[in-house]
Parts: C-alpha cells; sequence; structure tokens
C-alpha cells in the first residue's frame, strides 16, 4: 500500500492508514518499527484502529486461509520451521539469523501481547478500579458527615421547639397573670366610683412611730369587698412586718387581715372579696416575725373608725 500520509491529512485517516501498514508488514521487527514511528496521541488512535481491525474478522463469513498467511502464522508462533535440530542438546535459534525471534515469556510487551488485550487498556481498567475505589470511599465520607450534619440540625430544631415551647408558655402565663392584674384594676376602679361605696380614712394616732403615713379603705355596698391604699410607710426592717386587723362587734375584737412588706417610697395596695362581719374599724401596726396567730402586740401605725360615702 503506498503511503498518503501528508501535512493536510487528518490525524483520525493517519491512524487508519498506518493501523493498515501495520497489518500489511513483513515480520516482526516492521511491525515494532512502525509502532514506534507514532507518538503518544497517534499511538493511542493506532491501537485503537488496531482492535478495531482486528474485531473485524469475527464478522466476515470464514475461508480458507492461504498457504502464505498461513506460513505467516506458523512462523510467527513457533519461528523458523526450516531450521535443522542436530541430535543432542538443542540449541536456540541465533538471535542475528532468526526472521522472526520469539521474545522472552518474562518481557512485559510480550505478556501484553500474547494476552490479548492491550496494556495501556489494563492500566486505564486499573486507574478506573482505583478512582471506583477512591470515590466509594469519599461518597462514604461524605454521607457521614451529612449525616452527622442532619443529626446536628435535627437536634438543634428539637431546642428551637422547646425554646418556642417554653416561650409560649411564658407568653400565656404573662398574658394571665396581666388579664388578671387588669381585672383587679378594673375591680378597684369599679369599687372607688361606686356610689355605694364607704370611705374609711386611716391617720396616725398621737404615738404613731410613722406620723406621715396615710391610707384610705374603701368598703363596697355589701360591706364584703374592700381596697386599702396606704402611702408613706418606712420599711420596718428584717424582724418586723406590717399587719392589717379589722375590729369586729361591739367589743371591736381585732381579726388578722394578713401581713405585708414595704420598701422605701412604695405605695401599698390590698384588697379581699370578704371581710369579717360587724367590722367597727381597721388599722395597721408594726409586729415581730414570727408572732403571727397572737393578738396586736407592736404599735400602732394607722387607725381609722369613721366611715363616710361618696355622696
Amino acid at each position: 500500500m503506498t503511503d498518503e500520509s501528508g501535512p493536510g491529512i487528518d490525524p483520525d485517516e493517519e491512524a487508519l492508514l498506518r493501523a493498515l501498514r501495520v497489518l500489511e508488514a513483513e515480520g516482526r521487527d516492521a511491525t515494532e518499527a512502525l509502532m514506534e514511528e507514532a507518538d503518544e496521541i497517534d499511538g493511542v488512535l493506532l491501537r485503537r484502529y488496531l482492535e478495531a481491525l482486528g474485531l473485524l474478522g469475527f464478522h466476515a463469513e470464514p475461508v480458507e486461509p492461504t498457504s502464505k498467511l498461513e506460513e505467516r502464522i506458523l512462523t510467527a508462533l513457533a519461528g523458523n520451521e526450516t531450521q535443522r535440530i542436530e541430535p543432542g542438546i538443542a540449541e536456540m535459534p541465533d538471535q542475528r539469523t532468526s526472521p522472526d525471534p520469539i521474545p522472552p515469556r518474562s518481557s512485559p510487551e510480550a505478556s501484553s501481547r500474547s494476552s490479548g488485550v492491550p496494556y495501556w487498556v489494563a492500566a486505564v481498567l486499573a486507574l478506573l478500579t482505583v478512582g471506583l475505589a477512591g470515590g466509594l470511599v469519599w461518597g462514604s465520607s461524605q454521607l457521614s458527615a451529612q449525616r452527622e450534619l442532619l443529626a446536628e440540625q435535627e437536634a438543634a430544631l428539637r431546642d428551637l421547639q422547646r425554646g418556642l415551647e417554653e416561650a409560649r408558655e411564658q407568653q400565656s402565663a404573662l398574658v394571665a397573670a396581666n388579664r388578671r392584674a387588669l381585672g383587679e384594676i378594673e375591680s378597684r376602679l369599679g369599687l372607688v366610683t361606686d356610689l355605694s361605696t364607704e370611705i374609711c380614712p386611716l391617720r396616725p394616732p398621737s404615738k404613731s412611730p410613722i406620723p406621715e403615713a396615710r391610707g384610705v379603705l374603701y368598703i363596697a355596698g355589701d360591706h364584703q369587698h374592700w381596697y386599702l391604699k396606704v402611702e408613706g410607710l418606712e420599711p420596718p426592717g428584717e424582724s418586723r412586718i406590717y399587719r392589717l386587723w379589722f375590729a369586729a362587734g361591739a367589743e371591736q375584737r381585732p381579726l388578722d387581715a394578713g401581713s405585708f412588706r414595704v420598701s422605701e417610697g412604695e405605695t401599698v395596695e390590698l384588697g379581699s372579696r370578704t371581710m369579717p362581719e360587724e367590722t367597727r374599724a381597721a388599722f395597721i401596726t408594726m409586729e415581730p416575725v414570727g408572732a403571727e396567730g397572737e393578738g396586736p402586740k407592736g404599735p400602732v401605725v394607722l387607725y381609722g373608725d369613721e366611715v363616710m360615702t361618696v355622696l
């Protein structure tokens, strides 16, 4: 076949032409010479075309090989059959005179040719295997990292949900407390402005330890609901506490209505829905801490027994 390569020919066509020349080459030396002529890129294309051309025979109708082709094949496989072997120890044929010497079995090139799979294909498969294994390891590590991140996000979401529930509970409690406070304010306002309400001023007696204190007791028309507002009281200290008393009946028996503390400048507001029957007076004393259940023992700070109506 004539050489049709030239500067303007396509690299694929060049590789195909070289593959055909390799198939037509006489002897292994000529074949290897044509293979070595190709550079790295042409060599890859040449090997691909050689493999493709080698597979074409499987699609052709079987024909009886010519004697020349059979001789070439047998020569390539077994060496020169015309060489005489003398009796005795057989000698290897001379490498210089043998037209087609068989390469050593340990040669990598011979191994790759006799195996039927080019060495570069095996290398590519090995690289693909290593890459696949590395990809599996990388994918497994990425999956583990994604699972850890998902677990962290789920934990953070649970914390947010708990925080949201706690905030909702606190908000509900605050709303309920505000509603109670608003209801108490409305109730006190209604009590103070009701025309049937009675007013009892509380003033310090002559021997009061706090002469600047003042108070007003508002009593509803049913003589049960009451509201007390006191200003000017001083902090009693750690060992004392203020206590409110109601004097009931003709004997004005003192009945305990509760104790309270006060800070500097604080206004005291007390109230209840019940009041002892036949209440005649109200007063505030300063009692020692721990004297609950006993009658008044400390000094009277405020006292009132005069009742008047709003109108």
